[in-house]
């Protein structure tokens, strides 16, 4: 009972998971659009209901994006590593930790990277008057040419701590999605050995959620690598199709992620069926026992 109760739990960290992607694809679409004009600069176009506010409440909307997008990729590695751990220690047949203890240690672990890899964030930002008041600034040319548009601009060469943070970020990304790799490979290993002492169906419940978790690492990996490869071949140009290229990324990563969990994981996948086939399955009809009578009783009536 208490081994469903956990798997129920993780299940659940799952849904928030794919809940969290949505409202990232929904903010890339509607809030923001991203133009890279350097290797180390990047120019954000605001659009939608953040140009009407100030510049400096665009930057902290786009630092809560960025704080979403480390503490998903926490989140995959937290499920990583529970999963290892539940295979591994107690092979999927009892719980390692109680609820209280996976809460507080993913509590703990997205406050620490909250705290440690987007805190630069918040003073990266330049205020884009000072920039375009600057007569020598190597990108005047496109502040001109934006300059009915609401931008954030991040420069290093103005700003240091702009490069701390960058530093930061691709350090996080590639050690945490590393080690989400690594122990998928070691879980998928272990579930493997631990295919004989499993009931069938707990051991396709484990595969099946195992799936799940790495369709969810691999399509962000996939949607990250490939805006790399792309924004080099039009580095030192402003090209207004980047701006689609990387809302499309972004958008397909998000959007392939909630299609997997919902058809990977057959709770949500019956649920879906059940709200989009609008049939609800009815319960059989209950007779009270006040309704019953007796044999005696309705021979008695007929008379």
């Amino acid at each position: 009972m208490k081994t469903t109760k956990r798997m129920g739990l993780y299940k659940h960290y799952l849904l928030s998971l794919t809940v969290w992607n949505f409202i990232l694809m929904i903010t890339a679409l509607w809030l923001l659009q991203y133009e890279v004009v350097d290797c180390t600069t990047m120019v954000l176009v605001i659009r939608g209901p953040l140009q009407y506010l100030d510049e400096f409440y665009s930057h902290l909307c786009t630092f809560i994006v960025i704080v979403s997008t480390n503490n998903v990729a926490m989140a995959l590695f937290l499920c990583s590593v529970f999963k290892y751990i539940h295979l591994s220690l107690s092979g999927g047949l009892r719980s390692v930790f109680s609820a209280r203890q996976l809460h507080l240690i993913s509590f703990t672990c997205h406050f620490l990277v909250t705290v440690f890899t987007t805190a630069p964030a918040l003073f990266s930002y330049i205020p884009t008057s000072v920039l375009r008041n600057m007569t020598n600034y190597k990108y005047n040319p496109i502040l001109k040419m934006l300059s009915k548009e609401t931008l954030l601009i991040y420069d290093p060469v103005a700003n240091h701590v702009v490069l701390v943070f960058a530093r930061m970020r691709l350090i996080f990304g590639s050690v945490i999605y590393t080690l989400i790799v690594i122990f998928l490979i070691l879980t998928i290993r272990s579930l493997r050995k631990r295919k004989a002492i499993l009931r069938k169906k707990t051991f396709r419940l484990q595969k099946m959620l195992i799936r799940t978790l790495v369709i969810h690492t691999m399509i962000p990996i996939f949607g990250l690598l490939l805006p790399l490869i792309v924004m080099p071949l039009v580095i030192n140009a402003y090209v207004p199709v980047l701006q689609v290229i990387n809302v499309i990324f972004v958008s397909v990563s998000t959007i392939l992620n909630n299609l997997s969990t919902i058809y990977f994981i057959k709770p949500y996948r019956r649920a879906v069926v059940r709200v989009f086939s609008c049939t609800h399955p009815t319960s059989p009809l209950q007779i009270s026992k006040s309704s019953v009578i007796s044999t005696a009783e309705f021979n008695g009536s007929l008379l």
